[in-house]
């Protein structure tokens, strides 16, 4: 399955009256890199695990998550107050959980739509959402019935430049579909080097959206390449 509402820009004017026309109200944004393959399941979803015996999915989602908490202790100046603040811990050092990525800067989802070196189409998802809530709520994000967006706490500097945010998914095996809500962008490779030609002008790359010399050192290789 797919968005039904596409829409396919050529220039970077084309992105920018789309974000200030009404789809971009109330919108958070993501940015992937391959627009026909990619499916908005969260990456717990897309894992596949070991069934031992009667253990299915949900066993094996809380057992992963149980361990993170208990493991990752010695290594927190103080631990998340919620289980909200700790599975947005947990998706930010690489566990697979029912999260989603988005962001609030339709800049940064441009940068990770256009950011790959590939062969086919980008996409940026546009969601105009409803429903928040607060990463402080007590809330059990194993049993929502619906999608919620929270922001996650600021765990680094990556999360507050990249204007992070979440969306919470009640069936994280199933693709995200809300034709109401979510508009796909497709983006032309072969209008790539056009759309990183203006976020450099914006500033916007690695050296900005991963603070630290690791960041810096990419975008200063990407800005003396002959090619991006």
């Amino acid at each position: 399955m797919d968005i039904n509402n596409a829409i396919e820009i050529k220039c970077f004017k084309n992105l920018h009256d789309l974000v200030c026309g009404p789809i971009g109200d109330n919108a958070i944004f993501r940015g992937v890199s391959d627009a026909i393959n990619h499916r908005l399941i969260p990456s717990i979803g897309r894992r596949t695990f070991k069934q031992r015996g009667k253990v299915g999915f949900g066993a094996y989602e809380r057992r992963i998550f149980r361990l993170f908490k208990d493991s990752s202790i010695p290594y927190l100046k103080t631990s998340p107050s919620t289980e909200l603040e700790w599975l947005a811990l947990a998706q930010h050092h690489g566990l697979p959980t029912r999260l989603l990525d988005w962001t609030y800067n339709p800049l940064v989802a441009l940068f990770f739509a256009v950011a790959e070196r590939n062969d086919v189409d980008r996409a940026i998802y546009v969601y105009r959402v409803i429903q928040t809530i607060d990463s402080s709520s007590k809330i059990d994000p194993f049993t929502v019935k619906k999608v919620y967006k929270f922001r996650p706490p600021h765990f680094d500097d990556r999360i507050r430049v990249q204007k992070s945010v979440f969306t919470l998914h009640p069936e994280p095996q199933k693709e995200f579909i809300d034709n109401d809500r979510v508009t796909k962008i497709i983006i032309a490779n072969s209008t790539r080097k056009e759309f990183l030609r203006a976020l450099s002008r914006y500033h916007i790359g690695k050296g900005y959206l991963f603070p630290g010399l690791d960041g810096l050192t990419k975008d200063i290789i990407d800005g003396h390449s002959v090619d991006f």
